[in-house]
């Protein structure tokens, strides 16, 4: 056995029923033996656990009770203002009771566990100390219940096998709260007791009583004569007078430093009077100087003297009371006119506690931990390897089979519970095990394209993660889309080689995609792929400025043209064309003017390209501002202009709040480049810094925008890549903030993304905010992971995915909403057949090498 020392206490998911519970209760109690419980409540907050005793024994009972500890490196931290102490002790008119076998089994014993958790107030702690019965105290006790039920001793639970002796301390903040609080929980405790009283407690009272005792009697013993007797009654009179005022003094001042020097100064001035009869000089010194220590360690004591006091013993002899008229009747109606019977057995101050009892306090429950969970190993086709999870109820490790990956991970959980550390142990395995894996599963032709929506975090444990397996893993690449100096995905489509009327016209449909629904409809529509026709035609002019400078000088015929500078990305050309830059109407005017002029000049270049791109444009020109007729006036007036490009131009804007997104010099990067070169690639859609983030609900516009683009370039490229053995894993961290508006490109994946080798793994707080589309397709993954999540509705939704019997088999709402912190419920396939739900404890892949 090693050193004992405090541990701190979680629940596990093992649980029994109340009849293996019965059953493991007394060699879950026979570990227990010499440990301590602690229960430490400060203020309002639940109630905490601690475990004083020796790891292992505790383990090894925590196994069958369903509790796991974690060693302390220092003893728990008490309440300040928690220090009066008391403790539960039996009256001597305290009566055994009876309590029936049908009562035994309809009894919920681990309700006990609660009942005194509720019973203590603020600032508040409760130890229970454990030691096993003695040699003769056994023999008394069963003399004492066989005496009190008036039979013999046999199926009591106070002589059963693990049954144990425990002193019971409660720490307050006044005396009496204390002592109240210590009577209630020894009547929970032991409620088959008649009554339960409780006094404050003393503890190292016994050191400096008995030294006096010695002291007193060792100067007795000593006289020779007895006027010497006469002589030292005095004194010893005297000597207890002062010692009580001494004790009195200490209560009254509250331990100040003049009551604490009074309390000190009188016993010595006592001792040494005693001290200096004659008679008793040289064998009164060494007991008078242990006494005098023993006080003074008495009024040195702490609220930890009596966490750690011992029960106490009896050793006298068998204790007896006066039999009461009830006790003289017999089971069989007879009479016994015995005026004595057997008393109670210990100490008074020394509980019994049959081992259910001790079973039921030391396993965490109540207040301060979730719901239990029923038993759900982990099947065993999903103990044989592939993506690891965790480790379940057994110790078993839980893994994901690799060719079940295709059919997509879902997983939910409230924040904090874990979701992403599982998403990054399964980017983790994908990084590691490319070379080892089948390619019809995964392998050296593979990608993985993770979007971090809410923090950056992940990203640098996956880089973090990558570097220190260099030899095994590829380096990532990382886009910060928040930071203007990082090169990143090319938005726009710029560099697809379509022309300006099909880019523009996928600009406004990736805008439609990204927006909440019904906020671009069938006109505005119309509007902004026009506009984004004009702003792509001009940014691939070979010089704007020129633009720029023939535009001004139409001020005269378009007032306010002479205000319009050059832009540095299409979507600040679409603000021009919307009417909504410098020189408003004028500068749009202007700048459609100038497109068909320019039309016409590179109608008969070599550049084909671009004057196809300019005659598109000059065709969208007239479009938003009207054909000019003979005289050059325009059919469109300006007011309805203004009303035509209004609600499209207010979309366009807010693009403008992040156009640095949208510029040529950062739009470098194309999702058929992406596609084509495996590795590892985040983007980071998340606040880089304080002063380094997207505006508030760009982060979703840009993902929904990113999302569609992708999905587009997926469906145009990878046709047949999963027969060819090529895959791409997409993972997100949080998907209500990729899926924004159009869930269609999310829900698609599901269905379709296999046979382009799309393995999607999405992760999210709020399932409640997907559409009833996505959230249909993200349940149905092959994948259903949930952690605890707090919402009902979700629960319910999450428990009907796990169950096979409609909650029979222990998947509830309360069991979804219950789960343990790092603690997930699966529910996955083999490629033969949908297996069992199962519970893992997640591993923490975030610290893992």
């Amino acid at each position: 056995m090693g050193k004992p020392c405090w541990h701190s206490t979680t629940r596990t998911l093992q649980t029994a029923t109340g009849d293996q519970q019965r059953t493991m209760s007394g060699t879950v109690s026979g570990q227990l033996k010499n440990s301590i419980l602690l229960l430490v409540k400060h203020g309002d907050q639940p109630v905490k656990q601690y475990i004083y005793g020796d790891t292992e024994s505790l383990k090894r009972a925590g196994r069958q009770a369903g509790f796991d500890v974690k060693p302390l490196d220092q003893e728990p931290e008490l309440p300040d203002t928690a220090n009066e102490s008391a403790h539960p002790i039996i009256p001597w008119r305290s009566r055994l009771n009876r309590l029936s076998n049908m009562e035994k089994l309809r009894s919920d014993i681990m309700e006990l566990k609660r009942s005194v958790e509720s019973l203590m107030p603020n600032d508040s702690w409760v130890s229970i100390n454990l030691r096993e019965h003695g040699y003769w105290e056994d023999q008394r006790i069963r003399n004492w219940v066989a005496s009190e039920h008036n039979t013999t001793e046999d199926g009591d639970d106070l002589v059963s096998s693990g049954s144990m002796c425990a002193r019971i301390s409660v720490g307050a903040a006044s005396k009496q709260e204390a002592i109240n609080t210590a009577k209630a929980i020894g009547g929970a405790v032991n409620p088959l007791m008649s009554r339960i009283s409780a006094h404050q407690s003393q503890p190292r009272l016994m050191g400096w009583t008995v030294g006096l005792a010695i002291t007193i009697l060792t100067l007795i013993l000593t006289t020779l004569s007895p006027l010497d007797l006469w002589m030292l009654a005095i004194p010893i009179a005297i000597t207890l007078i002062l010692l009580m005022a001494a004790m009195i003094i200490y209560v009254a001042t509250n331990a100040s430093i003049f009551g604490q020097m009074l309390a000190i100064g009188i016993p010595l001035i006592a001792m040494f009077a005693l001290a200096l009869l004659p008679l008793s000089l040289a064998v009164t010194l060494i007991p008078a100087a242990y006494t005098v220590g023993m006080f003074i360690r008495w009024l040195r004591r702490s609220k930890w003297d009596d966490i750690y006091q011992k029960p106490r013993r009896y050793r006298g002899f068998e204790p007896n009371r006066k039999a009461e008229s009830a006790d003289k009747e017999t089971p069989l109606g007879g009479r016994d006119d015995t005026r004595v019977i057997v008393g109670y057995p210990t100490q008074r101050s020394t509980l019994l506690l049959p081992p259910l009892t001790v079973m039921a306090l030391w396993t965490p429950g109540g207040m301060a931990t979730a719901k239990t969970q029923e038993a759900h190993p982990v099947p065993e086709p999903l103990a044989q390897g592939g993506v690891p999870l965790g480790l379940d109820q057994t110790g078993r490790e839980g893994y994901l089979v690799t060719d079940q990956l295709y059919g997509g991970i879902a997983i939910i959980g409230e924040a904090g519970s874990g979701k992403s550390g599982l998403s990054h142990g399964i980017m983790q395995w994908a990084d590691m095990h490319r070379v080892d894996t089948s390619s019809k599963d995964w392998g050296k032709d593979s990608r993985i394209i993770d979007f971090a929506m809410k923090d950056s975090d992940g990203v640098r444990i996956m880089q973090a993660y990558r570097q220190h397996h260099k030899d095994k893993c590829r380096p990532g690449r990382v886009s910060y889309l928040a930071n203007p100096n990082v090169k990143t995905i090319d938005l726009l489509g710029m560099k697809d080689g379509k022309d300006a009327r099909a880019t523009g016209q996928q600009i406004a449909e990736c805008m439609q995609y990204s927006f909440d629904p019904g906020d671009i409809m069938n006109d505005s529509l119309d509007v902004i792929t026009s506009a984004m026709t004009i702003a792509v035609a001009v940014s691939r002019l070979p010089d704007p400025q020129v633009l720029v400078d023939r535009a001004r000088q139409l001020e005269q015929k378009y007032p306010g043209a002479g205000y319009m500078n050059k832009q540095a990305s299409p979507i600040g050309w679409a603000v021009v064309a919307l009417a909504a830059s410098d020189g408003a109407v004028g500068s749009a005017r202007a700048l459609g003017q100038v497109v068909r002029d320019l039309a016409l000049e590179y109608k008969n270049s070599d550049n084909k390209s671009l004057a196809a791109d300019l005659e598109q444009a000059a065709r969208a020109a007239e479009q938003l501002y009207g054909r000019p007729d003979a005289k050059g006036h325009l059919s469109i007036s300006d007011q309805r202009l203004r009303d035509m490009t209004k609600s499209s131009r207010n979309k366009v804007k807010q693009l403008m709040d992040v156009e640095h997104v949208f510029t040529p010099e950062r739009g470098q990067i194309t999702w058929k480049q992406v596609l084509d070169n495996p590795g590892d690639y985040h983007f980071v859609l998340a606040p880089v810094s304080d002063s380094m983030k997207l505006p508030d609900r760009m982060n979703k516009i840009l993902g929904a925008w990113l999302m569609k683009r992708l999905w587009g370039a997926i469906k145009d490229n990878c046709q047949g890549w999963q027969a060819a053995g090529k895959h791409t894993m997409i993972v997100c961290d949080e998907l209500s903030l990729l899926a924004n508006a159009d869930p269609d490109s999310l829900a698609e994946i599901k269905n379709q993304g296999r046979s382009f080798g799309v393995i999607p793994v999405f992760a999210t707080q709020y399932p409640e905010q997907l559409t009833p589309i996505l959230l249909t397709a993200f349940m149905g993954f092959s994948t259903f992971i949930t952690f605890n999540t707090p919402n009902p509705s979700v629960a319910e939704q999450a428990a009907a995915v796990l169950t096979d019997n409609e909650g029979e088999d222990g998947w509830t709402n309360g069991a979804v909403r219950n789960l343990p912190k790092y603690c997930a419920a699966v529910r996955t396939r083999t490629q033969g057949q949908l297996q069992p739900s199962f519970l893992v404890n997640v591993h923490d892949f975030d610290r893992r090498e």
